[in-house]
């Protein structure tokens, strides 16, 4: 039992875990030039922005967060790279500033709605969500109406698993140990079999 334990572990070893991408969004905590990598017509909307604190609330996260004050429908929106099939977690901080129960906030993925968020409180609050993959690239927008304060977002962010199986290479060492133990203990398993068998 010890020797076919030795020897699944050796087999283990060259295994992984799901392959893991990295951030998928760019400027997600708008900290680089604004909305740089961002669109849309919350972007070209001179009453949006991007700075430090805004009505008394500081970013979630960093040092800025983005502002929309306008009260007609806007949208802002990043084309992502994905991959096909791939499990997407989408996440991000929001903040309805000195807002009313008129006030809407949607989000999209690939063009599905995947919540709609209407009065969440001045305060900071965060969301996660889940979708799937289903091209190269994938857009991920927000859209929203601001009646008489505004919103505020922060920390937008898309993490990408794709259930591929990422094979781990331990180090020349770990190997040569698990062998040494393997070798070993066979050696030891036939010696006492051959023993037994001769006091028999």
């Amino acid at each position: 039992m010890n020797i076919l334990r030795i020897l699944i572990s050796v087999v283990v070893l060259g295994f992984g875990s799901v392959a893991s991408a990295g951030e998928l969004v760019q400027n997600g905590g708008f900290e680089v030039s604004g909305f740089n990598h961002w669109s849309g017509t919350a972007v070209s909307d001179s009453v949006n922005g991007v700075g430090g604190s805004f009505s008394g609330l500081s970013p979630y996260a960093g040092n800025k967060q983005a502002h929309f004050l306008n009260d007609v429908s806007e949208t802002i929106s990043q084309s992502l790279s994905t991959t096909v099939n791939g499990s997407e977690t989408i996440s991000f901080a929001l903040a309805d500033v000195a807002g009313d129960s008129g006030d809407s906030f949607k989000v999209y993925f690939g063009g599905t709605l995947l919540a709609t968020i209407s009065n969440p409180g001045s305060g900071y609050k965060t969301y996660s969500y889940n979708a799937t993959a289903t091209s190269a690239s994938t857009n991920l927008s927000f859209t929203f109406v601001q009646n008489t304060g505004a919103w505020a977002l922060d920390a937008v962010s898309v993490t990408e698993s794709t259930g591929a199986v990422v094979p781990v290479v331990p180090e020349p060492s770990t190997f040569t140990l698990a062998w040494v133990a393997c070798v070993s203990g066979l050696g030891n398993a036939m010696f006492h079999r051959r023993k037994a068998k001769f006091a028999a």
